[in-house]
């Protein structure tokens, strides 16, 4: 790749050299300065046209906390009731493999409403190799019951508005229609990323939209409107006779949590579909007997957090067999 040297003298350096100039005036300066934008975005565009051939890095979901607290590397997947309102963090890790001096925004976007004002900024620039990044997310899921995503971005643009629409600067107006849309991308292209952390997506430039290696990882919702909340009348299935349900957590489909009889306040625990009790506190992790529950997480689908007595936090199943 060809480098360009450039040099631009401005009206304070001709003041610095010359009595014959004085202050520069506030529309030179603001002339410099956009042409040293233009020319830092001509070199981007460059870059940007040799994407597809060089690998542009990868974006992948680490760790979440709030409503997201049960999303790791392993697990993306939350079963959530139809309008419920989600929000926390959601910790991702890029590896951007740009130049130092390329612009590379970091974006999130839900894959409903309208993409051009329900895209948010996380990162204006994420450094060149590899970062920790942090996304604040809230979100009012669909009413409808389907399967939705929260999706995480970046690519070598001078805008984050640019990564959202899949939009080149050079174009110059972002397009919001043409399906490139960040928020539009297909469900195959979607679990690319959430496999490798990227996937092919066209980008709109002044010649055509053209195929190009994008960062992507996301979350899936599955939303539905049939989120069992179960009897609190009768006894607790498999647990002594007089046990009963003293109070519920988020109703989902499958494991739920439960406070049950038992105790001074009551036993917090993890219920599974057959409606037995499969965790509790106070009781052993799972074929770690070593390990005593203190703590226990909302279960999202099939995975709940426990926390035990030596801080130690585990990610477990919870399924009946």
């Amino acid at each position: 790749m060809k480098t360009l040297h450039l040099e631009i003298t401005t009206a304070r350096q001709r003041a610095d050299a010359s009595p014959c100039y004085g202050k520069p005036p506030a529309a030179d300066r603001r002339r410099v300065a956009r042409l040293r934008q233009l020319l830092l975005a001509a070199a981007l565009g460059s870059l940007i046209a040799t994407a597809h051939a060089e690998d542009t890095g990868t974006l992948r979901i680490v760790s979440g906390t709030g409503d997201f607290s049960t999303v790791s590397a392993s697990h993306k997947t939350l079963t959530v009731r139809g309008g419920t309102t989600l929000s926390g963090t959601v910790n991702l890790h890029a590896n951007n493999v740009a130049p130092p001096n390329h612009i590379a925004p970091l974006i999130s976007t839900p894959s409903w409403g309208e993409p051009s004002t329900s895209w948010h900024e996380i990162n204006s620039w994420i450094p060149a190799n590899e970062s920790d990044q942090q996304a604040t997310v809230a979100v009012t899921v669909p009413t409808t019951p389907g399967v939705y995503h929260v999706l995480f971005a970046d690519f070598w643009e001078i805008g984050a508005e640019h990564v959202a629409s899949g939009t080149n600067w050079q174009v110059g107006t972002n397009n919001w229609n043409d399906g490139d849309e960040v928020a539009r991308y297909s469900a195959t292209q979607i679990a690319q990323g959430q496999a490798n952390g990227m996937t092919v997506a066209n980008h709109l430039l002044p010649a055509g939209s053209q195929p190009y290696d994008t960062p992507l990882d996301a979350i899936t919702l599955v939303v539905s409107d049939t989120l069992p909340t179960p009897a609190i009348r009768g006894d607790v299935a498999g647990e002594p006779e007089g046990t009963k349900y003293l109070a519920f957590g988020t109703p989902q489909v499958g494991a739920f949590s439960a406070t049950i009889s038992g105790g001074k306040t009551g036993t917090p625990v993890i219920v599974g579909p057959d409606r037995t009790v499969l965790l509790r506190v106070g009781g052993d992790v799972p074929d770690f007997s070593d390990f005593v529950i203190t703590k226990l997480g909302q279960p999202s689908g099939d995975a709940v957090i426990a926390t035990c007595t030596d801080g130690t936090r585990a990610l477990l199943t919870v399924s009946n067999p």
